[in-house]
């Protein structure tokens, strides 16, 4: 269960909760560094130049205490780790508050913590020697804090910790600590530890002498110890931080002179919780995560093997862990300084202000397992660097991973002089899938991966005798997919089809396997032929690579005639009108066709349509199939009226003699209006009752009507 930290937050200023700035990082993970015992931020000016030099956002104060430089206040992180100013006790509940900084800057590549804070507070009645030299396990707990306020700034998913001295047992007590821990994991990307006593030191610390701001008694002294000797018993145990142990005066004190003085440890309690007399399971007995990688940087002092604090052998991890992979072990002579030592620094301390040893550990890693994840189409340029590798090989491999969608990536390198960048591809099984080599300095390599999921991107190049950094940016366009809103046409209507959108992309349209056009909009009008089907799909072209599209889209049409419309009654078939007396039934048809329904203007939908018209009607047919239908038909008009007269002179069989542009029949009262002469072919003739105001005309001599025959309007 995770400790529970006491917060106090000082100089708040609301600038945004996340700081100012976000996600324009250059590197993938941002570096947090964690200075030594009775260090602080300024331990690592000089590497914070150094990253200026790579083109790293570092914020760096070139003139902080008189030119000796240190963290600007945009990367700095601050915590005190003894609050309760009584050294005596160490309770991690009362002893850690963190400063809460709101000019951070989220864009920072590189972050700087400072244990000591308390001074940097100059809060009233805090013993300022306590902080940078207080227990481990407090040191941890920071680091923690640190991770976490990091990686809420930045939005990255895990960070780079690199640790001076007493640092690297600082982030290995959070990495080998879950109580630590403020997610499910630890969330660091690799660990680079600098003159770190991983087996201990009993000789790093002034001893028998006295430094201003130096604490001999101090609980950080306690735990670095390789042995702790008691002469009272005749005994020696190791450590009991770093080894295991007891809590207890018989096996934690400084030395038998000490002892006899009454100068043992200040306290006992090595896991910060409030009291003594526990067994203490030591760091190097925890297990230590193995899917990081980690580098040491070694020192040593005239060719002898320590750096005068840290003997070559502690400082080495592979003599802890057997089961883990240091990849890179850097050996440095400390008397082959890059820059004059000032002369209050010793050997030990000047391994952090040495800058190409310290970039030269941070070589990004060049296998699959260990791959740093990158974003393909991130906002901005990424920044890594080619380092010379600890067996003298001037050849470096990064691996990056990143996820890529099927389509087209493009991955673009850009080198510092004489780098001559390279770029590898595998694809999600780790197969080489590609990759392009240069004589320049530059590099682009454009491919079509023909998978969704991880891939890596190896970028080799030529660090020289240092280092040499590179820029990249890794671009993915997904190959496109076709969609519309229809899969069907009507009468040859169109549709239209659109593709997956991406900057860039010119699109080529086939039809039936057969190209048809380019273009450089996402979208087209597809058609097919009358009672066809055909099939769509799209191949989009990027920087040169035309990829398939990701699926087709076939298209029916469903093309039907205009019907005609047939009135039958009687023996006699009509396609315009039909005359008909009251209370007869016509039978009305259409040709739609085996494959298609007639729908009529009463929604009916048989084949044929019987109607008893009692008034004159215009009927239509439509011809449907699936969701088509063709247009109306030509209207057949049923004519039923009782009472008609003549609109003109004309012949009694010619429809448009009549008001009802019909021939009279038997049921039918006709009217021969003033001034028309209608002329009568007397055996065709037929009506109900004729009523003469003009003239009626019989060409045969023997006229018979049916029914009353009026003339002259009697």
């Amino acid at each position: 269960m995770k400790l529970l930290l006491r917060y106090t937050f000082f100089l708040f200023l609301f600038f945004g909760v996340l700081g100012i700035g976000f996600g324009q990082r250059k590197l993938p993970y941002p570096i947090i560094l964690v200075h030594g015992w009775t260090g602080s931020d300024e331990t690592w000016n000089k590497v914070m130049e150094e990253f200026q030099n790579i083109g790293l956002n570092v914020d760096y104060d070139f003139y902080r205490n008189s030119g000796n430089g240190g963290a600007g206040v945009g990367s700095r992180l601050d915590y005190c780790l003894n609050y309760d100013y009584d050294r005596n006790t160490s309770n991690i509940q009362n002893d850690i508050v963190s400063y809460y900084n709101p000019l951070l800057n989220g864009n920072n590549d590189v972050f700087v913590v400072n244990f000591d804070n308390c001074r940097v507070l100059n809060l009233a009645n805090v013993d300022i020697n306590g902080s940078n030299q207080s227990a481990i396990t407090k040191q941890g707990s920071a680091v923690g804090m640190a991770v976490q306020r990091v990686l809420s700034l930045t939005g990255a998913d895990k960070v780079i910790l690199m640790g001076h001295s007493m640092g690297g047992l600082a982030i290995r007590e959070y990495l080998q600590n879950s109580s630590h821990w403020y997610y499910s994991t630890h969330r660091v990307a690799k660990l680079v530890t600098n003159a770190t006593p991983h087996g201990g030191s009993d000789s790093g610390t002034p001893l028998n002498t006295s430094f201003a701001g130096y604490d001999q008694r101090s609980e950080a002294v306690r735990d670095m110890r390789t042995t702790h000797p008691e002469t009272l018993i005749y005994n020696q145990y190791n450590g009991v931080y770093l080894f295991g142990g007891w809590e207890t005066i018989s096996y934690i004190h400084r030395d038998a002179a000490s002892n006899a003085a009454g100068l043992n440890y200040r306290n006992l309690d090595v896991n910060c919780n409030g009291q003594e007399g526990n067994y203490i399971v030591g760091l190097n007995q925890r297990t230590l995560a193995n899917d990081i990688p980690y580098s040491n940087i070694i020192g040593t002092y005239f060719g002898t093997a320590t750096d005068n604090v840290v003997s070559s052998s502690s400082a080495n991890m592979n003599n802890r862990y057997s089961g883990i992979l240091v990849n890179d072990v850097f050996t440095r002579d400390v008397t082959d300084s890059e820059y004059s030592l000032p002369s209050n620094l010793t050997w030990h301390s000047s391994l952090a202000k040495q800058k190409i040893v310290n970039v030269l550990a941070l070589d990004e890693p060049s296998n699959f397992i260990h791959a740093y994840e990158i974003y393909a189409n991130a906002t901005s340029t990424k920044t890594g660097t080619f380092t010379k590798q600890s067996n003298g090989s001037t050849t470096d491999r990064d691996r990056y991973k990143v996820f890529l969608q099927s389509g087209i990536t493009k991955i673009q390198v850009n080198g510092a002089d004489y780098s001559y960048p390279g770029i590898e591809l595998y694809n999600p099984y780790q197969t080489y899938v590609g990759g392009r080599i240069t004589s320049n300095n530059s590099n682009s390599y454009t491919i079509v991966n023909n998978y969704t999921g991880t891939h890596f991107i190896d970028f080799i190049g030529d660090s020289g005798s240092g280092w040499r950094s590179y820029n990249y940016t890794v671009s993915n366009k997904p190959a496109s997919s076709l969609y519309a809103n229809a899969t069907s046409t009507c009468n040859q209507g169109s549709i239209a089809l659109s593709a997956t959108y991406q900057t860039g992309y010119s699109y080529n349209w086939y039809k039936d396997g057969i190209y048809v056009t380019t273009t450089n909009v996402n979208y087209f009008n597809a058609s097919t032929t009358a009672n066809g089907t055909s099939t769509y799909t799209v191949k989009t072209t990027w920087e040169g690579v035309t990829i398939d599209g990701l699926n087709s889209w076939t298209i029916k049409d469903y093309s039907i005639p205009t019907p005609t419309l047939t009135a039958s009654l009687g023996g006699i078939s009509t396609t315009s009108s039909l005359n008909i007396c009251n209370g007869t039934g016509v039978v009305l048809s259409t040709n739609c066709g085996a494959s298609t329904n007639p729908l009529w203007q009463n929604y009916a939908t048989s084949a044929t349509l019987y109607v008893n018209a009692t008034t004159t009607t215009n009927y239509t047919v439509q011809c449907s199939n699936y969701f088509c239908t063709s247009s109306n038909s030509p209207p057949v008009r049923i004519i039923n009226e009782p009472n008609i007269q003549s609109v003109k002179t004309g012949n009694w069989q010619a429809p448009d003699t009549w008001s009802c542009y019909c021939v009279p029949i038997n049921c039918q009262n006709v009217t021969v209006q003033t001034g028309h002469t209608v002329s009568v072919p007397v055996t065709d003739a037929k009506a109900k009752n004729v009523t003469v105001r003009g003239i009626l005309n019989f060409q045969n001599p023997t006229p018979s009507t049916k029914g009353k025959v009026g003339l002259g309007g009697s």
